[in-house]
């Protein structure tokens, strides 16, 4: 796990998919550049459209084993938060850390004629950077109706990573986003919404991932300092999120 500008999920492709995948990854890009100057209405439809393409893809796909040793190494590289969800003023997020950092797609090119689940990650990039979207903008302006459609993409997002076959190729990855998800969902119930029983509860399916995380994660991501940042922010968010369900039972 290295570096870059943007969390990237990098996948191999075959010759057949190579194109529409690299469309799809050049509109993911395009969204997120709009992310970074909050013109969110336009990042949104560059996702929409990279979605779209992804979901025609899957649904004529014909995705075949391929050997153990055939399966990608793709890591996620971290980088600098996107503006808007400032996780340094705990105002803005009810003291909780947000995660909110987009993910990027990179090909990497090889002579694997089909690896499965790949359009399935980049669908699940997608998924998690639309309800990012909406997490900024019902953030940033208040807007409820947002924060709302943000935590209902982030469940899909999540559903998108148990039901698929790219867990298969890059477990890491996977669950890295299911955190992401989960955390960002923790967060919003209990600072937007109120429900401080629900954001707990989202804080144990929390605790639990990041146990998981820690057996199946690489040795080069648990070096990688900036994924040990975020892993610690979340945890941070799990103490205090079931600490405040304690002290409310206590006071009840």
């Amino acid at each position: 796990m290295t570096s870059a500008n943007n969390n990237r999920i990098n996948y191999p492709l075959s010759s057949s998919s190579s194109e529409i995948l690299q469309q799809v990854a050049g509109l993911n890009d395009q969204g997120i550049c709009q992310l970074m100057v909050h013109d969110t209405r336009i990042a949104l439809s560059y996702f929409t459209k990279a979605l779209t393409i992804l979901q025609q893809e899957i649904s004529k796909a014909q995705e075949d084993a391929v050997s153990n040793e055939d399966w990608m190494q793709s890591p996620i590289c971290l980088s600098a938060s996107i503006p808007g969800l400032l996780n340094e003023q705990a105002d803005e997020s009810g003291g909780l850390f947000v995660h909110s950092k987009a993910f990027s797609l990179q090909i990497i090119g090889n002579d694997i004629s089909s690896v499965p689940g790949t359009q399935h990650l980049a669908a699940m990039a997608i998924l998690f950077n639309i309800a990012l979207t909406y997490h900024l903008h019902g953030a940033k302006h208040q807007q409820m109706a947002c924060v709302e459609k943000a935590f209902r993409f982030y469940q899909v997002c999540s559903g998108e990573i148990i039901s698929s076959s790219a867990v298969i190729i890059d477990p890491t990855s996977c669950l890295f986003v299911s955190l992401a998800c989960r955390n960002n969902q923790a967060q919003i119930q209990y600072h937007y919404l109120g429900n401080k029983a629900m954001a707990a509860q989202l804080a144990c399916q929390l605790q639990q991932q990041l146990k998981l995380f820690a057996v199946v994660t690489t040795d080069a991501c648990k070096d990688n300092n900036n994924v040990v940042q975020l892993i610690d922010e979340m945890l941070l968010n799990v103490h205090m999120l079931i600490r405040a369900r304690s002290m409310a039972a206590s006071a009840a």
